[in-house]
């Protein structure tokens, strides 16, 4: 019964996030459902606050490098680029 309410809702969708959802929840039913009761109903630790909220220095710093070669380095700017070129910016 279920099921069959994930596939319609699957093939009548128009919200992206709603068909993503019901695809992720019959695919698990059809794999385990006593898997899928312990992911769905588990014991989970609600996330309260991040870390980077706890700092806001850092905070700061991730969003002005966020959209650099930071990124694509994995390392903050001071570490490849020169003293030089990190005075000018």
């Amino acid at each position: 019964m279920l099921g069959q309410f994930l596939e319609q809702l699957i093939k009548s969708a128009n919200e992206t996030d709603l068909k993503q959802r019901a695809v992720l929840y019959y695919r698990l039913l059809r794999t385990d459902v006593k898997l899928a009761e312990r992911i769905i109903n588990g014991d989970h630790e609600k996330i309260t606050e991040f870390y980077e909220d706890k700092n806001e220095e850092l905070r700061e710093r991730l969003f002005l490098e966020f959209n650099s070669l930071s990124v694509v380095y994995q390392k903050p700017s001071e570490r490849f680029l020169k003293d030089q070129i990190l005075k000018q910016s």
